[in-house]
């Protein structure tokens, strides 16, 4: 009688807990919706435009000095931003040069040019391009994780957003195809070292069809569902 009891305590437990993610209190669009605004972010491509270096004095990182490096003929990124058509490079002295912005980067440009330096001949602002976004695309199931229904899994899919720098860099893109594989390396530490984005970002870039899975927890608090 008392093992019976017990199960069916269980029983309505567990009951309770399912209903408590997908009575109303946490449905797919509501998930999709807070994850969208806490994981989707932004890969840019950060670029010093102006008159650049190879010897632009120093910086410290660490507690270590190291020579501020802008020369464009070796920063992945400058390579990059050449290639696609957002500046060009033009030399300016021994070991200077000027990078300017054509009319395409102005136009692709995401921020106003920020970081303004001026040290050991070099005058340099950089700017930035966005090259994709992670995007949540669907929410594919929201299960309880807890027997009391205050916490709950919620199984989705995400895509990477590409620009039009992003569609340059994805396997028949007209920029990767112009790097060679050691570019194509520095360029994915470039890209994911400062990111805002919460996922990593291959290259090539993945194609919007590539989706992936993902996973979030949220937990009931007394105003609502929270993600974790």
């Amino acid at each position: 009688m008392r093992n019976s009891m017990t199960k069916k305590w269980f029983s309505v437990v567990l009951v309770c807990g399912l209903l408590g993610c997908s009575t109303g209190a946490l449905d797919r669009d509501a998930a999709l919706k807070k994850i969208k605004a806490k994981t989707e972010g932004d890969i840019e491509l950060r670029v010093a435009a102006g008159r650049v270096g190879s010897h632009c004095g120093f910086f410290e990182l660490g507690g270590q000095k190291s020579i501020n490096n802008t020369d464009p003929t070796t920063e992945i990124a400058a390579i990059v931003a050449v290639k696609a058509g957002y500046v060009t490079v033009t030399p300016d002295g021994k070991d200077y040069w000027q990078v300017n912005l054509t009319e395409k980067g102005r136009a692709s440009m995401t921020h106003e040019s920020f970081g303004h330096t001026v040290s050991a001949g070099c005058n340099y602002q950089y700017v930035k391009f966005l090259v994709a976004r992670d995007q949540a695309v669907e929410v594919r199931g929201v299960a309880a994780a807890t027997n009391d229904g205050t916490m709950c899994e919620v199984h989705y899919v995400w895509k990477w957003v590409s620009s039009d720098l992003g569609k340059s860099l994805q396997e028949d893109g007209s920029v990767y195809k112009q790097l060679t594989p050691q570019q194509q390396k520095e360029l994915r530490g470039d890209l994911n070292a400062s990111a805002w984005a919460k996922q990593w970002l291959e290259i090539p870039i993945p194609s919007e069809a590539n989706l992936k899975p993902g996973r979030a927890t949220f937990k009931k608090f007394d105003d609502g569902w929270r993600l974790q």
